[in-house]
């Protein structure tokens, strides 16, 4: 919500007071699979991923800290997300070989430092699911979830099948995805054997090419004086939107094929109909009256709370913020005590950062 440099500040505040005060906490997951479903190719989510961690890191040097106190607590949480297999298990190998030299160039000499972390490694993608036959999802979840297995990390078998579909995932689609998963690493074992694929031609030589196409567009982010400058002068955003319409422009043409979507939807295909066969969760009632709890709610944490005690700490928020040097952490803590809202606690920092504008693309 704030301008990239107040942003970053941000982080650097956060994690100077996590590297101070609370040594055993995750600092931060970083991960591109967003990038991608906006729009990105393989080699830009790559390589925007690994200069925004590159950033961090720097961040952090600025702030006086030595490299190998916080990067073993960065993670990744996801990156990738497409259905090409052999290139997503090489994306994933190809990113921890980076990882380690983007760290080792940042000073590290704790080879644990320069261990990728991740959450959920090769997926499908939710941008590949589809509305149309949304049970072919399943399929494509497991096929990400094989991926995933031989790219090293655990066969998550996301996204559930009718997450397109808006129903926030089923406890079905949910059980069959989880199910899924179980299968691929407790009866398959595709968990037993940590990259399997290496010293393969193919992937090896998938890898390289991956990894060098992504050095490529990391080192021009770079040039341009780094991911924050490419944020803000709108380089990142063209990038996306460009190779976003160039995919839905490959798909309407037929050039790029997703099954019962622009290919196979012949007269003679079946529809099956998945509302049928999976209810709503959610009660209704429950769903529509969740605003009007949620303000009640806040009505009575407003009345109980010292408003004195909160008007005073925002004012001490909003002259903190004004000054680059001061760690803002301490005061957002007290403030979250006293029961101020996140609301009037980002609103009393947009009185001195302002509120991120887009870079016209």
């Amino acid at each position: 919500i704030f301008p990239p440099r107040h942003a970053m500040r941000m982080f650097r505040d956060s994690l100077v007071f996590f590297c101070r005060h609370v040594p055993n906490v995750n600092i931060t997951s970083m991960g591109g699979f967003h990038i991608r479903e906006a729009g990105a190719t393989r080699e830009q989510d790559l390589a925007f991923s690994m200069a925004i961690g590159a950033a961090y890191l720097q961040e952090g040097v600025k702030a006086g800290l030595e490299v190998d106190d916080f990067a073993p607590r960065f993670s990744f949480n996801a990156f990738g997300g497409s259905m090409e297999f052999f290139k997503e298990i090489a994306f994933h190998r190809a990113a921890r070989r980076m990882w380690a030299r983007v760290v080792k160039k940042a000073g590290a000499k704790n080879e644990r430092s320069m261990l990728l972390r991740m959450a959920s490694t090769a997926h499908c993608g939710r941008v590949n699911c589809s509305v149309q036959r949304p049970l072919n999802n399943l399929t494509r979840s497991i096929v990400g979830g094989i991926a995933a297995a031989l790219a090293g990390g655990p066969p998550n078998c996301n996204p559930p099948f009718d997450e397109p579909l808006g129903l926030g995932w089923s406890l079905e689609a949910i059980q069959l995805s989880e199910d899924a998963a179980r299968i691929l690493q407790n009866e398959a074992r595709l968990t037993e054997v940590m990259d399997p694929l290496a010293g393969s031609y193919y992937v090896e030589s998938l890898t390289d090419e991956i990894e060098n196409a992504a050095w490529a567009e990391f080192d021009k982010i770079q040039s341009l004086g780094g991911v924050v400058k490419a944020i803000e002068n709108g380089y990142l955003q063209r990038e996306v939107a460009r190779s976003a319409y160039e995919r839905q422009k490959r798909l309407e043409e037929g050039k790029d094929l997703i099954v019962g979507v622009n290919c196979y939807t012949g007269e003679g295909e079946l529809e099956v109909q998945t509302a049928r066969l999976v209810p709503h969760p959610y009660d209704e009632e429950r769903r529509n009256n969740a605003e009007k709890v949620q303000i009640e709610r806040l009505k009575e944490v407003k009345k109980g709370r010292d408003s004195k005690k909160v008007a005073e700490l925002r004012k001490k928020l909003k002259a903190e913020a004004a000054r680059e040097e001061t760690n803002l952490f301490p005061t957002l803590i007290e403030c979250v005590k006293a029961y101020a809202t996140l609301q009037e606690i980002c609103d009393t920092l947009r009185e001195v950062f302002g509120e991120y504008q887009p870079a016209a693309l």
